[in-house]
């Protein structure tokens, strides 16, 4: 069992630090926007589960965005037309999507990965790179997940300040040619952030034991339970992580305060649920969790 003696864990001041306080005059684009590209025929529910996080938060009266926007296949775009959950959805055109479209959704932070297993074509690469670089020089946050990952590596100008990544082990090692499997936390921790200092971006490295760090400050949060191990609960903390991000705009910050909502959501529902958890069931449980956080000015 790994020992976290040392190290500063994750709790409940991150998520105050986190949470920005809602002002009475506030509309739906005075805090928080978000545009989340990800979903192919596969995975068509993906994206939407990030989505829906963002907008459980904003249900719960707390930091999450008030504006959604999902831009994905036509296919994911029917879907979600279909499921009426809420937020606004725009066609990528073309084989592997336009840079217009995205340049055209108002947004202050990207959430990109969800359900986006695309193969890498030139046609497919030159679209995720075009977008990256217009997130960054626009000032945005990135939240870049799961299959899109493929895209970053060996190419150092995609990473900047407001990028986050949200990897896990296997993930990780195929970004960098590092296998963090069966090595010791302090191994791993030690390896995640100096990429992190080297890349200049902030690193959520999913696990039971997950490890948050832009390369000078190092938080940890270990789950209780292994109920949050099913398809979907990434997709709902890249959600998460957007819903704060969006407003408070640390990336360091907004991604420890995530990562604790998710694992504490995750180990309440393990005790009306047990092992028989879905992403769905954590969207749904976000406003009971955040609610308690909430501010109003």
């Amino acid at each position: 069992m790994e020992s976290l003696k040392g190290f500063s864990i994750a709790g409940i001041s991150d998520v105050k630090k986190a949470t920005e306080p809602r002002s009475m005059d506030s509309d739906k684009y005075s805090h928080g926007t978000i545009l989340v590209i990800g979903g192919n025929a596969n995975y068509r529910n993906a994206p939407l589960h990030a989505a829906f996080s963002a907008y459980s938060a904003l249900a719960a009266s707390r930091t999450g965005a008030g504006y959604v926007t999902i831009a994905g296949p036509e296919e994911v775009i029917r879907l979600a037309l279909a499921l009426s959950y809420g937020p606004v959805v725009r066609v990528l055109k073309g084989k592997s999507g336009d840079l217009e479209t995205v340049k055209g959704v108002k947004h202050n932070t990207l959430i990109i990965g969800p359900g986006y297993d695309v193969p890498e074509t030139q046609q497919n690469k030159k679209f995720v790179k075009s977008v990256i670089r217009f997130e960054r020089d626009s000032g945005n946050v990135v939240i870049a997940d799961a299959s899109v990952l493929k895209f970053f590596k060996r190419d150092k100008d995609l990473f900047w300040k407001n990028l986050i990544i949200t990897p896990h082990v296997g993930e990780y090692g195929k970004l960098t040619g590092t296998d963090l499997k069966n090595v010791p936390l302090r191994e791993k921790i030690k390896s995640v952030v100096s990429f992190a200092k080297e890349h200049n971006c902030t690193v959520l490295l999913k696990g039971n034991t997950t490890i948050i760090t832009d390369g000078k400050r190092i938080k940890l949060n270990k789950a209780k339970t292994p109920a949050l191990a099913v398809q979907g609960t990434g997709d709902v903390l890249c959600g998460i992580i957007a819903g704060y991000a969006s407003m408070h705009r640390d990336p360091f910050e907004s991604a420890v305060a995530a990562a604790y909502v998710h694992a504490k959501i995750g180990d309440e529902l393990y005790k009306k649920k047990g092992l028989h958890i879905i992403a769905r069931d954590l969207t749904e449980a976000l406003p009971d969790i955040l609610k308690r956080f909430d501010r109003i000015k």
